[in-house]
C-alpha cells in the first residue's frame, strides 16, 4: 500500500482547509441574505429574492466546493490494484 508524499498531503489538507472555510462562510452568507430576505416581507415576490440569493449564494460556494474536492483527491490514498 502506498502513501501521498508529504508535501502532496501537505497541499491537500491546505486545500481541504481553505475549501472548508470558503464553503462555509459564502453558505452562512447565503442563508443570513436569504432568511432576511424571507421574513422581511418586501414588495417583490420571495421566490424571486431566493432565486437570485441562490444563483449568487451558488458562484461563490463553487470553487471552495471544488478546493474541498481537489484535496480529497490529494490527500486520499490510491486503492491497491
Amino acid at each position: 500500500m502506498s502513501e501521498s508524499p508529504p508535501v502532496k498531503t501537505f497541499f491537500g489538507l491546505m486545500l481541504i482547509l481553505v475549501g472548508g472555510l470558503w464553503v462555509l462562510l459564502a453558505g452562512g452568507c447565503t442563508l443570513v441574505f436569504l432568511g432576511g430576505a424571507l421574513f422581511q416581507g418586501s414588495s417583490s415576490s420571495a421566490a424571486e429574492d431566493a432565486v437570485s440569493l441562490l444563483s449568487i449564494g451558488a458562484v461563490c460556494i463553487a470553487p471552495g466546493a471544488v478546493m474541498l474536492w481537489i484535496g480529497w483527491r490529494m490527500v486520499r490514498t490510491p486503492a491497491d490494484s
